[in-house]
């Protein structure tokens, strides 16, 4: 019996045959893939390209009419830090008087004594 050789196609490859794919199932639709990925794949992705600012934590690609948005897990844990720097602005307390049923009356009474 002959063995199955596995074939190694690099991550390019299969990201165009998954744009294929995609656009085979849903031939007139807008597709937007994303991947959020640990440190070592996102750098290993991420070196396929030309110089991508290695501070970045978030890259995209068009292949085919797909667009693939890699994301480096850090994203979101900064994303969240950014967010929770931004204070909110802090509301004083609305200060309400209440006003009694005889004070109510009382200064109904003395309105019209004045007029």
């Amino acid at each position: 019996m002959e063995k199955n050789e596995k074939s190694d196609i690099g991550h390019l490859e299969k990201l165009a045959l998954l744009s294929d794919a995609v656009k085979d199932i849903f031939p007139d639709g807008k597709t937007t893939i994303a991947f959020e990925l640990n440190k070592d794949d996102y750098k290993t992705i991420q070196g396929y390209f030309r110089k991508i600012d290695s501070n970045f934590n978030r890259f995209q690609i068009d292949i085919s009419g797909t667009e693939f948005l890699f994301l480096n897990e850090r994203y979101f844990q900064e994303l969240e830090k950014k967010e929770s720097e931004i204070e909110e602005p802090k509301e004083e307390p609305i200060e309400i008087k209440k006003i009694g049923f005889w004070n109510k009356i009382y200064n109904l009474l003395s309105s019209k004594k004045s007029s």
